[in-house]
């Protein structure tokens, strides 16, 4: 190695003119002058603590790639007339909880009346105008970079103005769901979505999605007390809750839907969301997930 750096500074000299030696002191210079305007750089500063957050979290938590998936459970209760394939608290309270530990550490269930009912309300008029403007499509997604095929759910992105979402080989774009000014910025606690109807939007639609940033900023503060509330107390500092970003899809019922595939792993019959590791979040993030099905919220 010693005879390398010796034969590259020799070279050096023979181009430049001056000696190795002065050289390496120019270099030593510029590199330290960096890294003094680094150390007074917010935005530096800023990434730094990211960067010793998440190696924080690796520590306690573990990463996704480690995970375990969740062990297959089967109904074998004699009393119960169907069996089932899934497993929720109902069934086995005990099971359920080792099947959190094992990969789902960190998940926390709300019952929907945890939630406001305005909130439920809002989220049925948001899904209908979006389904009605037509944002509802499918994708066609390239999953194991082997083969092009067609999502089982319809789907529509909402989020912060310019943003978008890379999954499966596939960046979806999403509809805003605030006010925008003339340079496509997002404009804060506006609820008139004028700028939206420029835009195109119809009235309704226009209403839908912000409707949906609402149930968002809902979501978010929610999840925020969940985590200092269960997580926190066991790690800290706590990932982000601040989510910019709402993937909603529209599921069909089976008896509708005659295309979905048979799930194999766990064996739970016919699913439109099979069991997957979603590798497009950052790392130590909190997911919000609302289901609610035609009838009310899960």
């Amino acid at each position: 190695m010693a005879k390398k750096k010796s034969k590259k500074r020799d070279r050096i000299d023979q181009v430049t003119g001056p000696s190795s030696t002065d050289i390496t002191a120019k270099v030593k210079h510029k590199k330290k002058s960096k890294k003094r305007k680094s150390n007074n750089d917010p935005s530096s500063s800023k990434q730094q603590s990211s960067t010793s957050l998440a190696q924080l979290l690796k520590k306690h938590r573990g990463v996704a790639a480690d995970t375990a998936p969740p062990p297959i459970w089967k109904d074998t209760r004699t009393n119960n007339n169907s069996s089932n394939s899934f497993l929720t608290p109902k069934d086995n309270l005990q099971a359920f909880k080792e099947c959190l530990q094992t990969s789902y550490a960190g998940f926390h269930y709300d019952k929907p009346e945890a939630l406001p009912s305005s909130l439920h309300n809002m989220f049925d008029s948001s899904f209908g105008g979006m389904d009605k403007g037509g944002l509802f499509l499918y994708d066609v997604v390239q999953p194991g970079k082997k083969r092009l095929t067609r999502t089982s759910v319809t789907r529509c992105l909402v989020g912060d103005p310019g943003s978008t979402y890379k999954y499966l080989g596939l960046r979806l774009f999403s509809h805003p769901w605030t006010d925008v000014d003339s340079n496509g910025n997002s404009i804060q606690h506006t609820i008139t979505g004028s700028s939206l109807k420029k835009l195109g939007y119809s009235d309704k639609t226009t209403s839908a999605l912000i409707s949906m940033g609402c149930i968002n900023s809902t979501l978010t503060k929610r999840s925020k007390a969940m985590l200092q509330e269960f997580v926190s107390p066991h790690v800290n500092p706590v990932g982000s809750a601040d989510y910019n970003l709402t993937l909603v899809n529209k599921m069909e019922s089976i008896a509708t839907k005659k295309d979905l595939k048979q799930e194999n792993t766990y064996g739970m019959g016919k699913t439109s969301v099979g069991w997957h590791r979603d590798s497009g979040l950052r790392d130590f993030s909190s997911i919000a997930v609302y289901h609610r099905k035609s009838g009310g919220a899960l």
